[in-house]
């Protein structure tokens, strides 16, 4: 493979081609994002292909993320890279929100986003969208209490015009979690559910909503879903993987349990 260490959840497009990146490698050392075509008969092989190569000038880096296929073209993030600006940024990797759209004979890839540490930064999860074409995302670190933000990304009016960045919450570090490495996932009625792995009134984590508001323009609501503790020996600690929706519940996965080098499956029911 062109590239090095795999990463993420891989879309697939009608015709079964799959689409993923890895972290590093590629032609400029910064990560790429591939294709594998499908064998046109049975048992035949895929076929590789490098759609993209991170890392030439001010693109973005390592893109440590799911990718997201709409309407013919992928997202996604990169946790460094882009044109903030480095000062604000842990270790000088603030990232991008990128877009990868086919045109005869290439695919062109477009900056959609550049964090700048006030708005984040290390975007580390994937992206989800709604029905009108917005995105949304989770910054590891970075925004007004430099714990993180989630954000919306809204496409332009006017095709080629920038898109709009809006910070959607910003995370404090404390009651409310910090450190946030997984993407989001979105229910029927619009609300958004994701994890932090710090913070929280257990210091260990929590499973957040945010509630979309009313009127158009409005102010979403933060609410904690559950807060992981140190304390609680059959409670986990520091989730980090995404979170999933089955059976009317949310389901996810802790890095580590109380006690114990190992980590827990839990189930909430909102």
């Amino acid at each position: 493979m062109n590239g090095s260490i795999p990463w993420g959840r891989m879309a697939m497009d009608e015709d079964g081609n799959l689409y993923g990146t890895t972290l590093y490698g590629g032609l400029y050392g910064g990560g790429v994002v591939f294709e594998l075509v499908t064998p046109k008969m049975s048992g035949g092989l895929w076929q590789e292909r490098v759609l993209h190569n991170f890392g030439a000038g001010r693109d973005g880096i390592e893109p440590y993320t799911d990718l997201l296929l709409r309407g013919g073209i992928l997202y996604g993030t990169t946790m460094g890279g882009g044109t903030g600006d480095k000062r604000n940024c842990s270790n000088a990797l603030c990232g991008t929100v990128f877009q990868l759209t086919r045109k005869p004979g290439a695919w062109t890839e477009t900056i959609l986003h550049s964090f700048n540490g006030s708005d984040g930064f290390g975007p580390h999860g994937g992206l989800v969208e709604d029905d009108a074409g917005n995105l949304y995302g989770t910054t590891f670190a970075g925004g007004a209490g430099d714990s993180g933000t989630v954000y919306e990304l809204s496409p332009p009016a006017v095709a080629n015009d920038p898109w709009q960045t809006t910070t959607l919450y910003n995370f404090t570090g404390k009651a409310d979690g910090a450190l946030l490495y997984a993407g989001l996932v979105r229910n029927k009625l619009g609300n958004l559910y994701g994890t932090a792995t710090a913070g929280g009134t257990g210091k260990a984590g929590s499973v957040f909503e945010l509630k979309p508001p009313s009127v158009p323009g409005g102010i979403w609501t933060f609410v904690i879903v559950h807060n992981f503790s140190f304390k609680r020996i059959s409670d986990g600690v520091s989730p980090f993987s995404p979170l999933f929706f089955a059976d009317g519940g949310i389901y996810g996965t802790t890095e580590g349990v109380l006690g114990t080098s190992g980590g827990v499956v839990f189930s909430i029911v909102p």
